[in-house]
């Protein structure tokens, strides 16, 4: 029930990324607010990827938590081909409480044999990872 409470708000966590059971919801688009203003009466050509979501374990919380690192291309979906973005170590972080989703008429189901995620179902997604379903979007600018 907290956690209703708290979704849209910022929440600040130290811990580390276990990379090894990394999400992926895509197709995703990557939103550019100013290239968009550039672009606004042109058709967009806009890259489509995946947004990296990433188990968290909290040492303070001594839990697990799902983070949604953000936007890779999809030619940098491999975790091979983006080694510097695979953070080692401690880490703090800021980011926003989100709840689950229920799919939308239209949007395809979510397909774990592939890695695939449509939208947002914290519980399957917590299953997967051993994650507690619990969602946060990172926010680097913060740091």
């Amino acid at each position: 029930m907290e956690l209703k409470n708290l979704e849209y708000r910022p929440v600040k966590v130290r811990g580390c990324f276990d990379h090894s059971k990394e999400l992926h919801m895509m197709p995703r688009t990557m939103v550019d607010p100013a290239r968009e203003a550039r672009k606004a009466s042109r058709i967009s050509s806009a890259e489509t990827g995946a947004h990296m979501v990433t188990p968290f374990h909290c040492t303070d919380l001594g839990i697990t938590i799902l983070v949604n690192r953000g936007f890779v291309p999809r030619k940098k979906v491999n975790p091979e081909t983006r080694q510097k973005g695979q953070i080692e170590g401690e880490v703090d972080l800021i980011g926003t409480v989100r709840l689950t989703e229920t799919r939308k008429p239209f949007v395809p189901e979510n397909c774990p044999e592939r890695n695939h995620r449509h939208y947002r179902d914290l519980e399957a997604m917590a299953r997967i990872t051993g994650a507690e379903p619990i969602f946060i979007d990172a926010d680097f600018s913060m740091l």
